[in-house]
C-alpha cells in the first residue's frame, strides 16, 4: 500500500478540530493535555449554497450561490474552479449567458454583475436604480412611496395652508433583491425584482429603467390619531390623500410595491414573462413597455419559476407543489395535479425535444415527465437538500444544484443515465491529492490523481486549476520559487515550469515507472525517485535526467537532501540509503526493521525521521541524530500506516497517516500526541512553509486540503 495507490473516494465535508493531545506513555491519572490547535479544511468538497446553474455546452457550466459564490467547470464538473469576486458578499440568485456571449449574475440587495470575457472577470454594475423607499413616519407625515423622476411636483404639498417640504422628512432607502435576469437578444433584457419593479434595458445593460409592472389601484385604510395630527400619504402619481382627527374614511392610492417577482423567462424577441408572489403571472408583448396580469391575485401563493417551451405552451411552478400549465399563450392557466407532492417547487426546465422535463424543489423534490407534462412522476433524490436549479445537457445528462441548510453545504448532483444514478460532485479539487509545495505564506501548489495541479496565491483560500499537460497520477511537486518548479508522476512523467505553472513543459525522464518524489536542493541540481530502484538526477535544472538503478530494485517512496551532496531515500522493506557525494554513490543504512517506509524528513545533515508501517498496520517511526548511522524507534501507540513526517525544528514535528490520523510531538518524538479530528479520509503529505510552525498544510483523499491554525 503506497502513497500513489491510496485512491479511495469519500466525498465528506470535513472540519478538522484538534481537541486533545493524548500522551502515549503518561500516568493515566494525570489530566489529558489540551491542544487547541486546529487543522481546518480549506479545499475539497465543501461548497456554499448554490441557487442556479447555467449550462454553456457539453462540458462547460457556471454555478452561483451564497455570499457571491461563482464557480466554473470545463470538464463536466470533474473540477470546479471558484472565481474570486473581491468585495462581494451578497447572495447570487441567478446566472445567465445571453446571446452574444455576455454573462450576467444578479442577487441580493441590488447586486448585478457582468462578464464579457467568459466569466474570468466580473464588473459590479449595481446602481441606485435598484433601490426603493421604505415606509417611514417622521414629524407625523407618512411617506409610503415617492417618485423622484419629477421633483418639481412633489417637493411640497399643503393642507389647510400648512406647507410641508419633503426635504424635511426622513426617507429611508433600501436595495431590492434582483431575483432573475433575462435577455431576449443582446440589447433587450429585463430583471425581476423583489420590490414589484421590473428593470428594463435596451442597450445591452449599459442603463436600466425601472418600470412599475403592477400599477393597480387598491384600497388603503388611513389611520387616525387621538391628537390633532394631520396624516398624509404621498402617492407615486403625486396624489395627496389626507385625513384629520376622527375621520376613518377609506381612500384609494396608486401603489407600485405590491409583490415580489421571483422568476422570469422570454420566448422570441418580444414575449416576456414574470412570476412571483400572490400568484403573479405578468406578460409583456412589447419588451417591457407595458405589463398585463394574467392571473387573479391570490395571497400566500408563490410562483417561483415560469418557463415557455413555445409561443403557446408555458409552465409555472410554486408553493405546495403548485404546477400551472397554459396552452394558449398565457390567456388561461390550468392546475396540474401530482400525487403525493406537497413540497415547494422552485424551477421547471424542458429538454429541446419538449417531451422530457424536470422540476426541482425543496427537500430533495424532483419531478419528471416524458410526455410533455401530461403526467409527472416523483423521483426524489437521495440528498437531503433544497434543490434550486437543474441544467440539461441532453436527455441522459443533467445537473441539479442546491443547498443543504442544516449543514450549510451546497449540493451538486450529476446524472449521465437520465436519473437512474446520481453522482455527488464537489467543487474545487475533487481528486486524491498526493504532493504539495509552498514557497511562501501565499503561494502554493498541489498535485494529485488524473493529472490535477492547482495553485493558490492567497494562502489556500482559493485554488485555481493549472494545465499540467498530464493525465497520469501526479505524486510530487517541488517549487524553488514562485516561477521555477517541477512535478513527477506515474509512467515516468516529469513536467517543468518557469512561469509558476502557467505552462508546464514535458521533459523526458527516460523511464516509464511511477515516480514518487522530486526534490531540487538548488536551481540546477535535482533528484527524482520511483519504483524498481529508480533514481534520477539532473544537473541542468531538470531539462535532462541521468538514470540510476539501485541494485535491490526497491520501490523508493520519498527523498530529502539537506544540501546538494547529503541526501536520503526511503522505501520498501525498511530501506533507507544515504549519499554524501550527490548521488555518485549510495550507502545502505540499517533501521532494524522491514517496515515499508513512505516518508522521511531531515532538519539538518544529522537529524531526521522516517515513517511507515508493517503489513497488518503496525506503525513505525524512527529518528536519527547522526545522519542515519544509527536509528531509534519511536512509538505513538497507534497501529496505523504513517504516510509522511515533517519537523519544523528539533522538537516540534507531525506525522500523518491513513484514516485521518495526525500526531504531534514537542519533544523530538519522545512522546507523540494525537490531534483528534472528524476526518476519516487518508492523508498523503504534510509540509510547513519554510519550516514556520504557524503555516502548515496537509493534503489527501477526496480533495482534502488542511491548513494548520496553531493554539492561541
Amino acid at each position: 500500500m503506497f502513497k500513489n495507490s491510496m485512491k479511495w473516494f469519500c466525498p465528506v465535508t470535513i472540519i478538522l478540530v484538534a481537541l486533545l493531545m493524548i500522551s502515549c506513555d503518561k500516568d493515566p491519572n494525570e489530566p489529558e493535555p489540551v491542544d487547541n490547535s486546529q487543522w481546518l479544511r480549506v479545499g475539497g468538497s465543501k461548497v456554499p449554497g448554490i441557487f442556479d446553474i447555467e449550462i454553456i455546452g457539453d462540458q462547460e457550466a457556471f454555478i452561483a450561490g451564497k455570499e457571491g459564490f461563482i464557480a466554473h467547470t470545463v470538464n463536466q464538473g470533474a473540477d470546479w474552479d471558484t472565481i474570486p469576486l473581491a468585495g462581494i458578499w451578497q447572495d447570487l440568485f441567478d446566472i445567465d449567458r445571453i446571446p452574444g456571449g455576455v454573462i450576467w449574475a444578479c442577487g441580493q440587495k441590488g447586486l448585478l454583475l457582468k462578464s464579457e470575457d467568459g466569466g474570468d472577470s466580473w464588473t459590479d454594475i449595481s446602481a441606485d436604480d435598484f433601490i426603493f423607499i421604505d415606509s417611514t413616519i417622521v414629524d407625523s407625515v407618512i411617506i409610503d412611496s415617492v417618485d423622484f423622476s419629477d421633483p418639481d411636483n412633489i417637493l411640497q404639498f399643503t393642507r389647510d395652508t400648512t406647507l410641508y417640504f419633503l426635504d424635511t422628512v426622513e426617507v429611508q432607502f433600501r436595495y431590492q433583491d434582483l431575483n432573475d435576469v433575462e435577455f431576449s437578444d443582446p440589447q433587450q433584457g429585463f430583471i425581476a425584482s423583489s420590490g414589484g419593479v421590473v428593470y428594463v434595458t435596451s442597450d445591452g445593460g449599459v442603463s436600466w429603467e425601472g418600470r412599475h409592472a403592477l400599477d393597480t389601484t387598491i384600497v388603503i385604510p388611513i389611520p387616525w390619531y387621538k391628537t390633532f395630527v394631520e396624516t398624509l400619504i404621498v402617492g407615486t402619481d403625486t396624489t395627496i390623500i389626507d385625513t384629520v382627527l376622527g375621520d376613518t374614511t377609506y381612500y384609494t392610492q396608486k401603489t407600485i410595491f405590491s409583490t415580489n417577482f421571483l422568476g422570469a423567462c422570454t420566448y422570441g424577441n418580444s414575449k416576456w414573462w414574470i412570476s412571483g408572489l400572490d400568484k403573479s403571472i405578468l406578460y409583456s408583448g412589447n419588451q417591457g413597455q407595458n405589463w398585463v396580469r394574467k392571473l387573479e391575485p391570490e395571497s400566500d401563493i408563490r410562483l417561483e419559476d415560469i418557463n415557455f417551451t413555445s409561443a403557446t405552451d408555458g409552465w409555472a411552478v410554486g408553493s405546495e407543489c403548485l404546477i400551472l400549465k397554459t396552452l394558449d399563450g398565457g390567456e388561461s392557466w390550468n392546475e396540474v395535479n401530482v400525487s403525493s407532492c406537497i413540497r415547494d417547487l422552485l424551477e421547471i426546465r424542458f429538454h429541446e425535444a419538449l417531451q422530457n422535463g424536470w422540476i426541482v424543489g425543496k427537500t430533495s423534490k424532483v419531478l419528471f415527465t416524458t410526455n410533455g407534462g401530461s403526467s409527472w412522476s416523483n423521483d426524489d433524490s437521495e440528498v437531503n437538500a433544497d434543490l434550486y436549479s437543474t441544467g440539461i445537457i441532453d436527455l441522459d445528462t443533467r445537473w441539479i444544484v442546491g443547498y443543504r441548510t442544516s449543514a450549510r453545504v451546497g449540493t451538486i448532483l450529476l446524472t449521465k443515465d437520465n436519473g437512474t444514478e446520481w453522482t455527488i460532485q464537489s467543487y474545487g479539487v475533487n481528486r486524491y491529492l498526493s504532493g504539495l509545495c509552498f514557497t511562501d505564506v501565499n503561494n502554493g501548489w498541489i498535485v494529485g490523481s488524473d493529472g490535477v495541479c492547482v495553485n493558490t496565491t492567497d494562502g489556500g483560500n482559493i485554488w485555481v486549476h493549472q494545465n499540467s499537460r498530464a493525465t497520469s497520477y501526479l505524486n510530487s511537486i517541488h517549487m524553488r520559487d514562485n516561477n521555477l518548479g517541477w512535478l513527477v508522476g506515474n509512467d515516468g512523467v516529469i513536467r517543468k515550469t518557469t512561469d509558476g505553472g502557467e505552462n508546464w513543459n514535458t521533459v523526458s525522464s527516460g523511464v516509464q515507472v511511477r515516480l514518487h518524489k522530486v526534490y531540487f536542493p538548488t536551481n540546477n541540481i535535482g533528484y527524482a525517485v520511483g519504483d524498481s530502484g529508480t533514481i534520477l538526477k539532473s544537473e541542468d535544472g531538470g531539462d535532462s535526467w541521468e538514470v540510476q538503478v539501485y541494485p535491490s530494485k526497491v520501490h523508493f517512496k520519498d527523498l530529502y537532501f539537506a544540501d546538494p551532496n547529503n541526501g536520503w531515500l526511503c522505501g520498501d522493506n525498511g530501506t533507507v540509503i544515504h549519499t554524501t557525494d550527490g548521488a555518485e554513490s549510495w550507502e545502505q543504512q540499517d533501521c532494524g526493521t522491514i517496515a515499508n517506509f513512505l516518508g522521511l524528513h531531515f532538519i539538518s545533515a544529522n537529524q531526521g525521521w522516517v515513517v511507515g508501517s508493517m503489513e497488518g498496520g503496525t506503525s513505525h517511526i524512527y529518528s536519527t541524530q547522526d545522519g542515519g548511522d544509527t536509528w531509534t524507534f519511536q512509538n505513538t501507540g497507534e497501529s496505523i500506516w504513517w504516510t509522511d513526517v515533517f519537523f519544523t525544528d528539533a522538537n516540534n514535528g507531525w506525522v500523518t497517516g491513513l484514516y485521518g490520523m495526525i500526531y504531534h510531538t514537542n519533544d523530538g518524538g519522545a512522546n507523540w500526541h494525537r490531534q483528534n479530528s472528524e476526518n476519516t479520509g487518508h492523508l498523503s503529505e504534510i509540509s510547513f512553509i519554510n519550516s514556520d510552525p504557524d503555516y502548515g498544510f496537509i493534503v489527501g483523499e477526496a480533495g482534502a486540503i488542511l491548513r494548520y491554525y496553531p493554539e492561541e
